[in-house]
């Protein structure tokens, strides 16, 4: 699952390396400071565009390991931390996301956060974040507005949130989308939305 805060000065990170779009490597906060050519921790270059999206996936996922590896990957050297990353690849195979999944629970107000994935093993849901509203009418709320008209395709753009920033952010998104205006609704006998009720003035 993805990490609740993303910390800025975090002092491993994976990032693309700007002589090759398709390789992505880890390096400490020192070797991206260097001025010269330095050798990163770890890297993987993928064969093409899709693969390498599916491989900066599982890398995002993994956030909440990076300081981890990062540490793992001075202290047992280049060879034996790269077989470590082949070993855990093999166990936790790369597949490729092909939808993005917000799916209510059994808890009246809880909503899993995920996405669907191609791999070796076919199609698998991971999932992501659990958050739970305040109240099951609140998940209503939010589940009215999801899915009215194409509300559903920003689902992806809600995930990447989470990515970017972390699930804390991505919650308090979904809280104010539950607590935003109710969506409209179709008319059950015309199949028409009906229009909101005019408030008096006070």
């Amino acid at each position: 699952m993805l990490p609740a805060q993303i910390e800025e000065n975090e002092n491993y990170k994976f990032v693309i390396d700007h002589r090759n779009p398709l390789c992505i490597v880890l390096a400490s906060q020192a070797l991206l400071a260097a001025n010269t050519p330095v050798q990163p921790l770890w890297h993987r270059e993928a064969g093409d565009e899709r693969s390498f999206k599916a491989l900066v996936r599982w890398i995002g996922v993994r956030r909440s390991r990076w300081q981890e590896w990062g540490r793992l990957a001075e202290a047992l050297g280049r060879d034996r931390f790269y077989h470590h990353m082949a070993e855990r690849m093999a166990l936790e195979p790369i597949g490729e996301c092909v939808a993005s999944v917000m799916q209510p629970l059994d808890d009246p107000r809880a909503l899993m956060v995920g996405e669907m994935l191609n791999g070796a093993t076919g199609l698998v849901t991971e999932e992501l974040y659990v958050h739970r509203f305040d109240t099951a009418a609140k998940r209503k709320q939010f589940l009215d507005w999801f899915y009215t008209g194409d509300n559903c395709n920003h689902a992806a753009t809600l995930i990447q949130v989470a990515y970017s920033h972390g699930t804390t952010v991505l919650g308090e998104m979904l809280d104010q989308i539950a607590n935003g205006p109710k969506p409209l609704k179709a008319n059950r006998k015309t199949g028409r939305r009906a229009a909101p009720k005019n408030r008096k003035a006070a």
